[in-house]
């Protein structure tokens, strides 16, 4: 009986994530506390290493479906799936996407760890990145959850105060068009999320 309760557990959670569940955090400063733990500074934000460091095991795999970016997975007990792995808390990401939309996975999914999961339920989450042009009213409630998610993905990786910093002393700093070129490869996301980011942060350029 004592054996099957030290399985039925989950990979050990770091007190700081538990206290931003708590709600003792907003996202921004979720996000600073998660970098400040991580010993990470700057860019790119390397969300593998923050993965590592609240126990995920980070696969990729060929899915049958191809608008699956990638998965989430944050069990008590080892799930068939990955049983092979020996593992009861990963991250699967989509092997023929770019490096850039992984990492963005990896931040998505990390989002939903850290404001979604606890510490006595199963939690699986799969990203899709192409939603149906219909949705039925649950849907659409769970994209308004996924668009938050996404939010807090671009905040972990392109946080505030470093990319404000970085485009201030870029030579491209009132060419949205190369800054948005520029800081896709220095962030190491997709240029639509680099776009997304200006307009959420009110950078101005000269027209």
């Amino acid at each position: 009986m004592k054996n099957n309760l030290q399985e039925k557990t989950k990979m050990f959670t770091p007190e700081y994530i538990l206290d931003i569940r708590k709600g003792k955090y907003s996202k921004t400063g979720a996000v600073a506390r998660i970098l400040q733990e991580c010993g990470i500074n700057s860019f790119p934000i390397n969300v593998w290493e923050i993965a590592r460091k609240l126990n995920f095991e980070v696969f990729d795999a060929t899915f049958k479906e191809s608008n699956v970016s990638g998965m989430m997975i944050d069990a008590l007990t080892i799930p068939p799936m990955l049983e092979k792995f020996g593992c009861k808390r990963a991250i699967v990401l989509n092997r023929n996407e770019r490096k850039s939309m992984q990492s963005f996975t990896v931040a998505h999914e990390l989002g939903h760890f850290v404001f979604h999961c606890d510490e006595e339920t199963n939690y699986f989450d799969a990203r899709h990145t192409k939603n149906k042009e219909k949705l039925t009213d649950e849907e659409k409630i769970q994209k308004q959850k996924e668009d938050q998610i996404d939010e807090f993905a671009a905040m972990l990786l392109m946080p505030e105060t470093m990319f404000v910093e970085f485009i201030n002393n870029s030579p491209n700093r009132q060419n949205r068009e190369l800054l948005k070129k520029e800081m896709a490869k220095v962030c190491m996301v997709e240029e639509d999320a680099v776009d997304k980011r200006f307009d959420e942060l009110k950078i101005e350029f000269e027209e």
